[in-house]
């Protein structure tokens, strides 16, 4: 009744969870955020934001968190932002909003339509 399918578009108004941010921080050891001339500025948001996260937190009891790493390239300190949920945001263990919500948005038209495979593909996002 539809025809050939050509394109298929597909958005969404997610993630609900942080995306791009850098991993939490030690923050400078001249830092004082109420120090009137801001040079305890990390020099980006990103950069303010990954120290504004910082925390010495202790593994809990019931996390086998080297288990939980896995194999990542480099040694991912525990937070409790990370874990259970908002994991997502990080490149250390996801791939972000298009593999954690793509997967379950991209394969209704796949599936309804049966497609083969895309000839291409493009992605867009706001910063």
């Amino acid at each position: 009744m539809l025809g050939a399918v050509r394109e298929v578009h597909v958005w969404t108004n997610r993630p609900i969870w942080a995306q791009g941010l850098l991993r939490p921080t030690v923050p400078p050891t001249d830092f004082d955020p109420n120090a009137n001339d801001r040079s305890w500025w990390p020099g980006s948001v990103a950069a303010a934001h990954a120290t504004a996260l910082w925390g010495d937190f202790t593994v809990p009891d019931h996390l086998d968190w080297d288990l939980y790493v896995g194999p990542v390239a480099h040694e991912v300190e525990y937070h409790p932002i990370y874990h259970p949920f908002h994991w997502r945001g990080w490149t250390d263990f996801g791939v972000g909003a298009l593999g954690d919500m793509g997967a379950h948005l991209l394969d209704h038209p796949f599936w309804a339509l049966d497609l083969g495979m895309p000839d291409s593909v493009e992605a867009t996002s706001t910063p």
